[in-house]
């Protein structure tokens, strides 16, 4: 049997064989925006089961071309907590973004040019660069820093009610033109009946607490 037959064996199987699995409908939903994603922004990929599992703490989703621990390859893997933080929030759209994020290195396997293993090195240019016609804005580090309201991504959700553009467009025309001053420490606390809290500078900040196994969330905006 070869890794085609089995993908779309394992797909089916998500999708309708997995009765009293509480994550099947979102599965569902998952292969339903893949597919939407593959054939709207012509990616040129084929269909694949996508994993639900705990990844390391700084990674939302990952792409691997190589195999997986069944010996299949290009696996596209979600975060699990990720996944279920960002439905308790009502982000949904968010995991959505990571989907995308991790089909464009798929794309890029296949279609283009992957860039050569090594830290730093995940995200390249051409990978940048096809992120951002979509409308998402993609570090070096692989982090979305942020989302086109005007961008086909957005466009899309928006298309099919998940998401109003407006919201996104008033937020970067209301952007600070002033300067910062003082402290730009942050608090984030996690979700623990007495909470801990951290003070970081930066204004993506993705971390899990080992306790609670929730992601840190913002509390307040930096002192100044």
């Amino acid at each position: 049997m070869d890794d085609e037959t089995v993908y779309r064996v394992l797909t089916d199987h998500q999708q309708n064989g997995t009765a009293g699995w509480s994550l099947q409908d979102v599965v569902k939903q998952l292969h339903e925006w893949a597919e939407l994603f593959r054939f709207r922004f012509k990616l040129e990929i084929p269909a694949i089961p996508l994993r639900l599992a705990r990844l390391r703490w700084n990674c939302l989703g990952h792409f691997n071309p190589g195999f997986n621990d069944f010996g299949l390859q290009n696996e596209i893997a979600i975060d699990l907590l990720h996944l279920v933080f960002r439905l308790e929030t009502g982000d949904w759209w968010q995991v959505l973004g990571t989907l995308l994020h991790e089909q464009l290195h798929f794309w890029q396997q296949l279609n283009a040019r992957p860039s050569k293993p090594g830290p730093g090195n995940y995200h390249n240019v051409q990978y940048r660069d096809k992120a951002r016609h979509l409308g998402l804005s993609v570090s070096s580090r692989g982090v979305n820093e942020g989302y086109d309201p005007e961008g086909p991504f957005l466009k899309l959700l928006a298309e099919k009610g998940v998401v109003d553009p407006a919201t996104f467009r008033q937020q970067h025309d209301t952007s600070p033109a002033r300067p910062r001053v003082g402290s730009k420490l942050r608090k984030w606390s996690c979700g623990c009946e007495r909470p801990v809290n951290v003070r970081v500078a930066v204004a993506d900040f993705r971390a899990v607490c080992l306790k609670c196994q929730r992601l840190f969330t913002l509390q307040e905006s930096p002192v100044v």
